[in-house]
C-alpha cells in the first residue's frame, strides 16, 4: 500500500497540460516534456522558465539559450553541445542531427539517411562524396557518375557487414620478383573491372591519380611489405591486385571466408619475374666500365628471357656505354651485340619508348659522347614523365644539360674519400624514413639510419634544397658529402605540374660483379650488398607514382638581393639567375654571357675546346664549349 501511495503522490504532482506535457513544478527529464514556454530546470529537475542565461547549460537538457533567457530546442535547431539537443540527436557542427544525418558516426551507408553514404576514411555520413571508384564510397555503397550513392553493385553485393571488431579481410606480404626482400609503398587492391593495358614510355603518373580496375578496397605495404585488405567480398575467385608504378600483378584468391582473414602464400604476392605473370615496366639501360648495373636487375629475380634486344618481347634493353658489357653471352640471344648508346640517346623518340632509363657508371663523363641534343632530349624525356637513374659520372647530364638541370647540384670533382664510409640516411622527410627503416628490416643496417658505402666518390659539391632531395650523404673527415640525391620535374614547377623524377648516385653501386664482361656472364655474385639494397628501395621508389617532396630551403629572391642581372647563391646551395648582364665592368663579383659567378671570359668568348686545358680556371669543356663548373 505505501508503494501504491507514492506512485500516486508522484502523479498528482506531475500535473499535465491538455497536450500531454508537464506543467510548471513538475519533475522532468527534458525540456520537451514540459509546456511551452518552460525547460527543465538544470538546478532542481523541474519544469520552469528560466528567464536568465549565458549558455546552454543553464538552461538543461534538451534546451537553448536564446536572447538571455531558455527554451525548448526543437529537431535540428541549433546547438553548442549534445545536451543541447533532444533526445536522440548529437550536436555537429552546431547543429542538432539526427542518427544517421550529416557527420554522424557510421560503419555502412544502411547507418545513414538522406541518399549519404558512410565515408571510409572517416566513418562518418556524409552526403555528395566524390568517388571514382568503389573503394571511395565505403561498404553499401558504389560510385555512380563520380558520386557515391547508398546501395551495391558488383563484387560489392558480396561484401558482409561482421559483429564486433571482427573483418573479412586478406593479408599478406608483397616482395621484389625474386621473394627474397619485402617492398613498402605497394598499392594492393580488390578490382571491379577488368585492368587497362598499360602503355609503356613517359608518362605523368601520379599518386592522385585514378587506380585501373575501380578498386572496391585498397591498401598499401607497410615496411614490412605487409597488408591487410579489410571489408574483402566473400566468396570463390576473387580478383588481387598488386602493383607500384608499371609493376604490376593481377591474381585470383580461389575463396574468401566471411568475418575471418585469409592469409596468402608469399608465392603469389611477389611481384612478376616475366611478363607472362604480370606487367613489368620498360627499362632502357647503358651499360659501363664501373658500375654493373645490368646485374641488379638479374637479382632482383626477372627471368633471362626479359633481357632481350629493343625489338625483342623482352622488358629490359641493354645499350653498350664506354667500356660497359656490349653483347649478350653465347646462352642468351646468342651472343648479338647490343646496340651502342651513343647513336641511341640522341633522339628523344628513342628515349620514349621506355618508362625508366638507366646510366651505368663509365668512369668518365666522356662528354663528347653525349651531344647537346641528347642532353636536351633527356631533360624533355624527364619533363613529360620519364624516370631516370643515373650513376656516377653520369652527372654531366645534369652538369652539362640544359639551364634547368644545371640549377639542382654543383660539382667540383675531387679525390674520392677513403673506402668504405659509413653512410647516414636522412631521415628528416617520410621516405627517407622509410628507407631506414627498411633497410633495418632487408638486413642492410645494423644502426637505424646508417650502412656502409664501398666505392664513395668526391664528385658533388653541393645540392639545392629547394629542388632537390638528399637521400644518402657520407662524412670523411666531417665534411658531408651527398652520395644520393633526387629530383622532380619540371625543375622548380609547382606540386601539381611536376610530372617525371631523376635520381642520381655518386656511388658505384653495383660493385662486385665483372665490368665489360657479356651478360650474364659477369654477373657473378648473388647476394645484394648493403647499397644494392638501397638502390632496389630507390628503384622502385622511383619506378612508383610521383608525390611531390617537400622542399627543406626556401631560396632567396633577386628581388630580396636587390639584383638584376648575375647569378648569385640562393641560400639554399644552389643558385638564382637574375639575367644576363651586359656591357657590366669586369671584376670579381660581375658575370658574364658565359655564366660565371668570376668574370673569367669576355662575353661570347664561352669555345671552342679540345678539353679542360682549353678552357679557363673554374670552367669545364663540355660539347666543345667552356662552361662554368655547377653553371
Amino acid at each position: 500500500m505505501k508503494r501504491i501511495a507514492l506512485l500516486f503522490g508522484f502523479a498528482a504532482f506531475a500535473a499535465c497540460n491538455c497536450d500531454g506535457k508537464l506543467a510548471a513544478g513538475s519533475p522532468c527529464d527534458d525540456a520537451q516534456q514540459c509546456v511551452d514556454g518552460l525547460v527543465c530546470n538544470p538546478e532542481d529537475g523541474t519544469c520552469a522558465e528560466v528567464d536568465e542565461c549565458a549558455a546552454d547549460a543553464d538552461c538543461g537538457q534538451g534546451g537553448i539559450c536564446a536572447d538571455g533567457s531558455c527554451e525548448a530546442n526543437v529537431a535540428g535547431g541549433p546547438c553548442q553541445a549534445d545536451a543541447s539537443c533532444i533526445s536522440g540527436e548529437s550536436c555537429i557542427a552546431g547543429v542538432c542531427t539526427p542518427p544517421g544525418g550529416e557527420g554522424t558516426p557510421c560503419a555502412t551507408a544502411d547507418d545513414c539517411i538522406g541518399g549519404r553514404v558512410c565515408a571510409p576514411d572517416t566513418d562518418i555520413c556524409t552526403a555528395d562524396l566524390p568517388c571514382t571508384a568503389p573503394a571511395d564510397c565505403g561498404l553499401a555503397a558504389h560510385c555512380d557518375a563520380n558520386l557515391c550513392v547508398p546501395g551495391c553493385a558488383g563484387l560489392g553485393c558480396d561484401q558482409v557487414v561482421c559483429q564486433g571488431d571482427a573483418t573479412t579481410s586478406l593479408s599478406g606480404v608483397v616482395t621484389i620478383p625474386a621473394g627474397t626482400m619485402p617492398l613498402p609503398g605497394v598499392l594492393v587492391y580488390v578490382p571491379t573491372e577488368a585492368l587497362d593495358v598499360i602503355a609503356h614510355g613517359p608518362e605523368c603518373y601520379r599518386c592522385d591519380a585514378d587506380l585501373s580496375g575501380a578498386p572496391l578496397v585498397r591498401a598499401i605495404t607497410n615496411v614490412n611489405g605487409e597488408f591487410t585488405l579489410e571489408d574483402v567480398p566473400v566468396g570463390a575467385d576473387i580478383p588481387l591486385v598488386m602493383q607500384v608504378g608499371k609493376w604490376r600483378r593481377q591474381i585470383v584468391v580461389p575463396a574468401v571466408a566471411e568475418c575471418i582473414d585469409t592469409p596468402l602464400d608469399a608465392g603469389v604476392t611477389r611481384l612478376p619475374k616475366n611478363r607472362s605473370e604480370g606487367d613489368i615496366p620498360q627499362i632502357a639501360l647503358t651499360t659501363g666500365g664501373a658500375d654493373s648495373l645490368e646485374c641488379l636487375f638479374r637479382k632482383l629475380g626477372l627471368d633471362d628471357s626479359e633481357f632481350t634486344l629493343p625489338d625483342g618481347a623482352g622488358a629490359v634493353n641493354f645499350y653498350t656505354g664506354r667500356e660497359g658489357s656490349s653483347r649478350y653471352g653465347d646462352s642468351l640471344n646468342g651472343g648479338v651485340d647490343f646496340p651502342v648508346a651513343r647513336d641511341w640517346w640522341n633522339d628523344l623518340a628513342n628515349l620514349s619508348a621506355y618508362d625508366l632509363v638507366v646510366h651505368s657508371c663509365e668512369g668518365d663523363q666522356d662528354g663528347g659522347n653525349k651531344s647537346a641534343e641528347a642532353r636536351q632530349a633527356l631533360q624533355d624525356y624527364a619533363y613529360q614523365g620519364g624516370r631516370i637513374f643515373l650513376s656516377h659520372w653520369h652527372n654531366i647530364w645534369i652538369q652539362g644539360g640544359p639551364a634547368d638541370m644545371r640549377s639542382v647540384a654543383t660539382w667540383d670533382f675531387r679525390d674520392d674519400p677513403p673506402d668504405p664510409q659509413t653512410g647516414y640516411i636522412d631521415m628528416s622527410f617520410e621516405k627517407g624514413q622509410a628507407l631506414a627503416d627498411w633497410m633495418m628490416v632487408v638486413g642492410g643496417s645494423t644502426t637505424l639510419g646508417e650502412l656502409e658505402v664501398h666505392e664513395p666518390q668526391r664528385t658533388n659539391a653541393t645540392v639545392d634544397a629547394s629542388r632537390a632531395q638528399r637521400w644518402i650523404t657520407i662524412e670523411p673527415d666531417g665534411e658531408e658529402l651527398v652520395q644520393y640525391f633526387s629530383f622532380n620535374t619540371p625543375v622548380g614547377a609547382p606540386d601539381d605540374q611536376l610530372c617525371g623524377r631523376v635520381v642520381y648516385s655518386d656511388i658505384h653501386v653495383s660493385s662486385g660483379d665483372a665490368e665489360g664482361e657479356p651478360f650474364p656472364d659477369g654477373c657473378t655474385t648473388t647476394d645484394l650488398s648493403a647499397q644494392e639494397k638501397a638502390l632496389v628501395f630507390m628503384m622502385f621508389d622511383l619506378a612508383s607514382c610521383l608525390v611531390p617532396e617537400e622542399p627543406t630551403c626556401e631560396p632567396t629572391t633577386c628581388e630580396a638581393l636587390g639584383q638584376t642581372c648575375g647569378r648569385f647563391a640562393n641560400g639554399c646551395g644552389g643558385t638564382i639567375d637574375c639575367g644576363t648582364c651586359q656591357d657590366q665592368p669586369c671584376d670579381d663579383v660581375c658575370n658574364n654571357d658565359c655564366g660565371t659567378l668570376a668574370c673569367l671570359l669576355p662575353p661570347g668568348e664561352c669555345g671552342p675546346c679540345d678539353g679542360n686545358e682549353d678552357c679557363c680556371p673554374g670552367l669545364l669543356c663540355l660539347s666543345g664549349e667552356c662552361v662554368p663548373i655547377g653553371g
